[in-house]
């Protein structure tokens, strides 16, 4: 009965516990692979943070999410989600990690 075609909150955690940390701070790539389907499927939509900074300054912690969200979202469109397709759909892992090095990671 919502507005709201879909509830999506986005946090992160160590795959031991839902430690509600900020996004992308323990699965990095992972968070840009979710991104990159979100926009696949022209999700243009709301995120919800699900975090709970109980140690940390709330206000801090709501601006790396959306910052952190903001960043990869650019960057998923500055590298073109057609070559992102591509390597996701290659079998060459080693070419692969190379374009996570310099593309996603910036590590040149």
């Amino acid at each position: 009965d919502s507005d709201y075609d879909y509830y999506i909150h986005i946090n992160d955690n160590d795959r031991t516990w839902d430690w509600d940390f900020f996004c992308g701070s323990h699965t990095f790539l992972d968070y840009v692979e979710f991104l990159y389907y979100l926009k696949k499927f022209n999700y243009d939509r709301f995120l919800t943070s699900d975090t709970h900074p109980t140690r940390w300054d709330i206000k801090e912690m709501f601006a790396i999410n959306t910052r952190l969200t903001q960043k990869v979202w650019n960057l998923l469109d500055r590298i073109g989600m057609d070559e992102i397709a591509r390597q996701i759909n290659t079998d060459d892992y080693m070419s692969t990690w190379r374009f996570v090095e310099e593309n996603i990671l910036n590590l040149k």
